[in-house]
């Protein structure tokens, strides 16, 4: 589906922190290979020259400011005294529509909305898996900066705050620095209980199989976007749709936050069935694991 910019009131732009200029083409095609793989086959650098900058970016100073961004935990509390409507902001209609049989108009792509924000709109594939594994690897597997690297080569460091208890994530927040659009960004990633912010237990699409309402906070605590990921089972696995609501964003401004979790999912799709049956052959043979 082509990526346009709807019609609506621009709203006021974050400090382009997610745009992104390369072309439309481009984005795709680097979505579907991953940026190693894409920067190595276009000729621009090789695998141990990615090793390097990585490595540059992880002592450099970005990674200390994710690092004392990371100690602040207490920032979190001020987070979770918040009611509903401040710490999680999706239109309605949005929320009907990803929580219904069927596509909607929109599955990857973004648009201005009329009130100022500006909705990105991501789905994903996932053969042999479901939302039991994925909710596996968020609730289990991802503990810290070591897998939230593997994950993808743009993210530097994560830290659980004391919220996070084994076997869910819901109500905790996550202190993680990342690069999206080039520009790295320090955040805090909260996952709510989708019952009292959706207000229901059971969904009109019985195949949902995993339902996540989160809100991403950028480091002066204010909130950037609110993102609702639904998960659901088919005959090849599962698929994943992703919206999220940027607060007061132009929608142009959103093409490297599009394409950023476009290449989260492709990674992830990739590997997790695979480690997850790894890791559960290993807990079978040792079940003190």
């Amino acid at each position: 589906m082509p990526l346009t910019e709807g019609a609506g009131a621009a709203g006021v732009s974050h400090p382009a922190i997610f745009s992104n200029k390369k072309g439309v083409v481009m984005q795709y095609i680097q979505s579907i290979m991953g940026r190693r793989q894409f920067l190595i086959a276009a000729g621009v650098t090789s695998v141990s020259a990615l090793a390097f900058n990585k490595l540059a970016r992880i002592v450099g100073p970005d990674f200390q400011t994710a690092a004392a961004m990371a100690a602040d935990k207490d920032k979190t509390e001020e987070i979770k005294k918040m009611n509903i409507s401040e710490k999680f902001k999706m239109p309605k209609w949005v929320i009907d529509e990803v929580l219904s049989p069927g596509y909607g108009p929109r599955e990857i792509g973004y648009e201005q909305l009329e009130n100022g924000d500006a909705l990105v709109c991501v789905r994903a594939r996932f053969d042999n898996c479901n939302g039991k594994i994925l909710d596996w690897w968020m609730a289990d597997y991802l503990k810290g900066t070591k897998e939230y690297q593997f994950w993808h080569q743009d993210h530097t460091t994560l830290e659980w705050d004391k919220s996070k208890k084994p076997g869910t994530f819901i109500n905790a927040t996550h202190i993680s620095g990342e690069y999206i659009g080039g520009e790295f960004i320090p955040m805090w990633i909260s996952f709510y209980d989708p019952a009292e912010i959706l207000g229901m237990k059971e969904y009109p699409d019985k195949t949902i199989s995993s339902v996540a309402c989160v809100s991403i906070w950028l480091k002066d605590k204010k909130l950037f976007a609110s993102l609702l990921q639904v998960v659901r089972d088919t005959y090849y696995g599962c698929e994943m749709r992703l919206r999220f609501n940027a607060i007061s964003t132009k929608a142009k401004d959103c093409a490297g936050l599009m394409e950023h979790s476009m290449e989260e999912m492709t990674n992830l799709a990739g590997f997790l069935p695979a480690l997850y049956a790894r890791e559960q052959q290993r807990k079978a043979s040792n079940p003190r694991l």
